[in-house]
């Protein structure tokens, strides 16, 4: 996946995470379909910053 690219969906990630609180299916496949970047690999991404928030959140306890 190219930077710019991995950057754009890791950004409309985080932006939908923060303001609802969770990533839907529908969201997934709408920023797949925006950013050109495969199923998979957003979905991905998007476990990536689950584990990290998790991560630390746990650490801060």
């Amino acid at each position: 996946m190219e930077r710019s690219a991995e950057h754009d969906v890791r950004q409309r990630l985080l932006d939908i995470y923060q303001r609802d609180g969770k990533v839907t299916e529908r969201d997934l496949l709408r920023i797949s379909a925006i950013t050109g970047v495969d199923y998979f690999t957003v979905s991905k991404t998007l476990e990536e910053i689950i584990v990290q928030r998790t991560d630390g959140s746990a650490s801060r306890e």
